[in-house]
């Protein structure tokens, strides 16, 4: 029985590939899980141990807790962009993900607020803020670009 060459190719490149995006995706599930410490957690007043916000099963795109946090921000914050844009019907200020940061003890979510602007050549996102998401105890930092520094957010 002969079985085309260009068969028998096709299937070990498939193969192949399927093993190496497995491997890709370990890998950087890995690496993101090792560099956020577990914690204890208490939520409504019952003491619990909870695993770090990365490593439960809702992931970053799909945490509804997090895109609730940003959407009440971006309703009620002094930002003044942010205000302006709440007034322009015409403007939809959205956010973006930028990375995950650890600076001290704390690992934070920094997001981009902004929306998309036609400059005549294009479009582009124009920023109007950016905030960080404490990941342990889901609290949103207002980022000051005067001082560098981090200004928790109460409304």
């Amino acid at each position: 029985m002969k079985v085309p060459a260009s068969l028998i190719v096709f299937l070990l490149i498939f193969i192949s590939c399927r093993h190496v995006e497995k491997k890709s995706a370990e890998i950087v599930k890995t690496d993101a899980m090792s560099s956020v410490p577990k914690a204890t957690d208490t939520i409504n007043g019952l003491p619990k141990t909870t695993e770090p916000v990365l490593e439960q099963q809702d992931s970053l795109r799909n945490s509804n807790w997090v895109d609730t946090l940003i959407v009440d921000y971006i309703e009620h914050s002094d930002n003044e962009l942010i205000k302006l844009s709440r007034k322009d019907t015409s403007i939809h200020d959205g956010w973006m993900f930028d990375r995950l940061q650890k600076r001290g003890v704390n690992t934070y979510f920094v997001y981009n607020i902004g929306h998309d602007y036609n400059n005549g050549d294009g479009v582009i996102y124009a920023s109007d803020g950016w905030v960080y998401i404490d990941t342990l105890n889901r609290k949103l930092y207002e980022y000051q670009v005067t001082d560098e520094s981090l200004k928790e957010w109460k409304h």
